[in-house]
């Protein structure tokens, strides 16, 4: 997201000019207790300005001569400040990332304080409730599955719950060459909200954009100035909360039909969470959104009592 990129940088320029305030402060400060280190100062700064003119000019006999009196008063303001008791250090800047200086950058790459910034305006914009940061897998404990279910006669609910984990870890590791489609549909408190969760702070991890929308929003949002703003184009996943939950009409079947084709085309990653069996959506949406979602999405079925305890 574009925005974003906006944001940080206005966030490292603010940083950088108080920087430069501050060494600007210090400097007027030092100078005004000793005048003579900014006489020192003023000579190494002429010097540097007629070695860059004579550069320019290729008189490199200049040139020599110049670097060797620069050198002679960088050593002389040396020693002035070893008489003087001075710890130059002083009015050096205190950045507040002392790896890259608050540039945001080392050698062109993306420094930690950046990705970490990056990384919270992310799960802002995505909208997904801060109650729901801590859903990860790493939090989760697949143990709390129902042990005792079985989803076929040879295979238990937990085994099949520990394929779905391994497979969805799979597809986020290949996000970057395959886009993900996955949806998960099961009754209240089966795990649906978690897992969508999981999958949207994973990739927020992974610094891709994410918007977590209600299906009510959505279809909402198309009756307000919110649509004017809100372009899902701009995230790399889109997840679909409640999908069945809006208010049902020949707009919203059409509306909802438009966003998974559109996201399935352009391979565009979506998540849809919903209450309804398939059958169900059948029913709601028609064939056309059935058979889209039944043939292009990873599907999960979840079952077992509520699984809210699935929370650490």
């Amino acid at each position: 997201m574009s925005i974003i990129s906006e944001i940080i940088k206005k966030e490292y320029e603010k940083i950088q000019d108080i920087n430069r305030q501050q060494f600007a402060n210090n400097r007027l400060k030092l100078y005004s207790e000793y005048p003579e280190i900014e006489k020192i100062d003023k000579e190494i700064r002429d010097l540097k300005n007629k070695k860059t003119i004579a550069a320019l000019n290729s008189e490199q006999d200049l040139v020599n001569e110049l670097n060797n009196k620069i050198e002679t008063k960088i050593s002389d303001r040396e020693k002035l400040l070893n008489s003087l008791n001075i710890d130059i250090s002083s009015i050096d800047v205190k950045y507040v990332c002392s790896d890259c200086k608050d540039t945001g950058f080392i050698d062109g790459k993306k420094c930690h304080c950046y990705i970490d910034k990056e990384r919270k305006l992310l799960r802002t914009y995505s909208r997904l409730p801060s109650n729901f940061y801590e859903y990860t897998f790493d939090n989760l404990d697949v143990k709390c599955f129902e042990q005792k279910l079985s989803v076929t006669d040879s295979m238990s609910y937990l085994d099949y719950m520990n394929r779905v984990l391994s497979d969805i870890g799979d597809k986020i590791l290949n996000i970057n060459n395959n886009p993900l489609f996955v949806l998960l549909y099961g009754t209240t408190g089966t795990g649906k909200t978690y897992l969508s969760s999981c999958i949207a702070n994973k990739l927020i991890d992974k610094l891709k954009s994410v918007l977590y929308i209600s299906a009510s929003e959505y279809i909402n949002s198309f009756f307000n100035k919110e649509s004017e703003d809100l372009n899902l184009d701009n995230y790399d996943l889109v997840v679909l909360d409640d999908l069945g939950k809006e208010t049902i009409s020949d707009f919203s079947i059409v509306k909802i039909y438009d966003l998974i084709n559109y996201r399935l085309n352009n391979n565009l990653s979506l998540v849809v969470s919903t209450g309804f069996s398939l059958n169900e959506l059948g029913d709601i949406y028609g064939e056309s959104v059935l058979s889209r979602l039944f043939n292009e999405f990873y599907i999960v079925r979840l079952i077992g009592e509520d699984l809210r305890r699935l929370k650490r």
